[in-house]
């Protein structure tokens, strides 16, 4: 028996690990796990064969591709009983997986907010597929185009969905199971607050997205924390290291100020706090446990969700939540999830 995972996005990394965890150990079962990542990764899932690939920029993702192809086919030489692990077909190694290679059996994992909310392939999703095509005919191998939610779990291609909680879970399909994670106690004396940055750019208007991260940093002001932490979205490349002329802080400061996190001070002069960047690849979820947080501030992001289950000592709040709503109805029901897991919201 082959276990074959994929990890597109750091939160897979805590569920993959996880998962094979809760795995009875069985010496003739192997476990591989592809992970595809725009930056390096140091990390390492115990009781598993990792391959890594940096994926960011074209001449490294064919790379990457060609790689994975090589191993796949190495893997099905052997023919053994397969099992793939994927959070989506979108993208090739996944779709690859799941539709190319029918004697096998399929779960879903989690990625992120995308199992809350109904995330309809659109008409430009559709045309990327399309040079998906393309491009793994070049490299060899299949990619089949789909409809409908982008995990396809409305499809029946599914034995079984993997989360870490099931309230609120749209995508079910097959049999539930239930993530079990390791929680580490720690006890914190300090205010120490870990800010969870997301790409709302994408999501929202100028002005509204201005507006969001003006509240949250007014937050941040306001509730006098003794630390702030700050880890950026893998996605996010606008916010950089304060000026060097701003000394004292530490070379590796964020200065949080009028204009943002990153910035140099406002022309009032008023400084709002430092933030320390914390640049590790890693899900937040894996990280409380170093920085012992005691509250967790974000805009949407999952790991409000899933450090509300893992850690109910820790406070999560999440801002502009209403802003999002207003683009986007069909995030209804992760809003409604938010306040069952008594996550302040607020509202922009």
């Amino acid at each position: 028996m082959i276990n074959i995972f994929v990890a597109i996005a750091p939160v897979q990394l805590l569920a993959i690990s996880s998962i094979i965890k809760q795995m009875p150990p069985d010496s003739a079962i192997v476990n591989i796990c592809f992970v595809f990542y725009k930056s390096d990764i140091d990390f390492e899932i115990p009781n598993c064969t990792v391959f890594k690939y940096n994926t960011r920029g074209l001449r490294a993702y064919f790379a990457a591709m060609t790689q994975f192809r090589k191993e796949i086919k190495q893997i099905l030489n052997r023919k053994e009983k397969l099992a793939v692990y994927i959070p989506h077909p979108y993208h090739l190694p996944t779709n690859y997986l799941l539709f190319g290679i029918k004697e096998k059996e399929a779960y879903l994992i989690p990625d992120g907010i995308l199992n809350y909310y109904e995330s309809k392939i659109t008409i430009k999703s559709m045309l990327a597929m399309l040079v998906k095509c393309a491009l793994a005919r070049i490299l060899g191998i299949t990619y089949t185009p789909y409809t409908g939610h982008l995990t396809a779990f409305d499809k029946r291609v599914y034995s079984g969905v993997y989360t870490f909680n099931p309230d609120g879970l749209l995508t079910v399909c097959g049999q539930i199971r239930i993530i079990r994670t390791d929680k580490e106690q720690f006890r914190n004396d300090k205010k120490i607050c870990l800010f969870l940055d997301q790409d709302i750019e994408s999501l929202l208007n100028k002005k509204d997205s201005e507006n969001m991260r003006a509240a949250l940093y007014q937050y941040l002001a306001s509730a006098q924390f003794d630390e702030i932490l700050y880890k950026p979205h893998p996605s996010v490349k606008h916010l950089t290291p304060r000026t060097p002329s701003l000394e004292g802080k530490g070379e590796n400061s964020l200065l949080i100020s009028e204009e943002g996190l990153g910035s140099p001070l406002s022309v009032s002069g008023r400084g709002w706090g430092w933030g320390m960047p914390i640049h590790s690849t890693l899900p937040a979820e894996m990280l409380i446990s170093q920085y012992c947080p005691t509250e967790v501030i974000s805009y949407v992001s999952s790991a409000l969700i899933n450090i509300r289950d893992i850690y109910p000592d820790i406070a999560c709040t999440s801002v502009g939540l209403n802003k999002l709503l207003a683009v986007n109805s069909r995030i209804q029901p992760l809003c409604e999830l938010f306040v069952r897991k008594n996550i302040r919201i607020i509202e922009v």
